[in-house]
């Protein structure tokens, strides 16, 4: 179901979707609606990101989808078959940009009610569209997810306005391809054989569910079964106290252990740069930098490895940013997604094949498409663990 508001401000007319449907073609606003539509303003990209006047008018348009899930996904201790979000969406003359808003609180976003008004409001509001960018500072500090996908449809507006692939906006020497890591289920020893035979070298497992002395012979007697090449990335989610992960790391020593996300329950700076002292085993941290924040300035910092979502630090721009900051300071930045949908994942990718050419060689977390029982758009492409970008402009998802 469709409902059309008028803002009593502006008179524009603003069309909503209720309907919860996969396709996103349905879930795309009518294109005879003006939603937000700028008569008198215009757009016009630079490369630094500015905006100045030019003779394309400017729609913004917001897209809501609701997608099911291939299989249920534990977040927040529950549940869930399915992943809520919207596709923001700018149209200069013939021209489309897409961001998507994918919050996910637990990971250090805005809420979705609070993502919702804010979208709204962008829509609803009479914006100049050379402000549109100048929004991004302070939705990025209020609203990350927002900010990621204003940024990021700004940001494909701009690459198919100049030919342009999105990581090259980013980083004129950005990769077109980077290594991936795949997620396995420790129970299920199909899940990995299968991921094996699809050339992945590096394999993502979420431990910490059971005491140590529990868990650590099932990984030594899973590593023992690895073809040459592979490793392990490891993912505690904040299970264990200090000396709980001690007795982990010290029982995994020796085991192809690429790395061990997030080991504390408690992430005190000092307890970790002690945990971190006492392994050559990489430690990263991920949901921490929302509790300590002032990590991100990567002075001191505790481990060796810093996980970076897009959709959490506010966009492209920002994430890169960051990931330039972490290498000054000698820690190694990951970039992995929230579970976005295809719009989402193909903007961390760009992100990821600009790092690569700072940093080459290290694996990023954006095998999650595969969740997705359907979608906003194509998959990654992806082969022998490595996922491989095309050359067209923005996201390169234009047809």
């Amino acid at each position: 179901m469709n409902v059309h508001e008028t803002d009593v401000e502006t008179g524009f007319v603003v069309q909503f979707s209720t309907d919860c449907s996969s396709n996103l073609d349905k879930m795309i606003l009518d294109p005879g609606i003006s939603v937000c539509h700028f008569a008198q303003d215009s757009l016009d990209l630079h490369q630094n990101g500015e905006i100045s006047s030019s003779t394309l008018p400017l729609k913004v348009e917001l897209a809501p989808y609701c997608l099911p899930l291939a299989k249920p996904w534990l977040r927040s201790r529950a549940l869930t078959r399915q992943r809520r979000g919207w596709i923001l969406i700018l149209r200069a003359g013939s021209t489309t940009g897409r961001g998507e808003c994918a919050p996910l609180p637990a990971a250090g976003t805005e809420p979705e009610e609070e993502a919702r008004k804010v979208l709204t409001t962008l829509c609803r509001s009479h914006w100049q569209p050379r402000l549109l960018a100048a929004q991004l500072p302070e939705l990025t500090r209020r609203t990350p997810a927002v900010a990621c996908a204003l940024e990021t449809a700004l940001l494909d507006l701009q690459g198919q306005i100049q030919g342009v692939p999105l990581r090259r906006l980013l980083l004129p020497q950005a990769r077109d391809g980077f290594e991936i890591n795949a997620v396995a289920d420790i129970e299920d020893p199909d899940s990995l054989s299968h991921l094996l035979a699809e050339g992945f070298r590096l394999i993502k497992l979420k431990v910490g569910g059971r005491p140590p002395e529990r868990e650590t012979p099932e990984l030594q007697a899973l590593t023992s079964r690895l073809p040459p090449g592979v490793s392990l990335r490891l993912d505690a989610n904040g299970s264990w106290r200090l000396e709980a992960a001690q007795r982990f790391l010290e029982k995994i020593s020796g085991l192809p252990i690429d790395c061990l996300e997030e080991p504390l329950s408690r992430p005190e700076p000092g307890q970790l740069r002690r945990l971190q002292q006492t392994t050559t085993i990489p430690l990263a941290l991920d949901e921490s930098l929302k509790r300590l924040p002032s990590l991100k300035e990567f002075r001191h910092f505790p481990v060796q490895r810093v996980i970076l979502k897009p959709m959490v630090q506010g966009g492209p721009r920002r994430t890169l940013e960051l990931a330039r900051r972490a290498l000054a300071a000698g820690v190694v930045p990951v970039i992995t997604s929230t579970l976005e949908s295809s719009i989402g994942l193909h903007a961390a990718a760009q992100v990821a094949a600009a790092l690569e050419a700072l940093h080459p060689g290290i694996a990023h977390g954006l095998a999650t498409g595969r969740w997705f029982a359907e979608d906003t758009g194509p998959p990654l492409e992806i082969r022998q663990g490595r996922v491989f970008l095309n050359q067209k402009p923005g996201l390169g998802l234009s047809t």
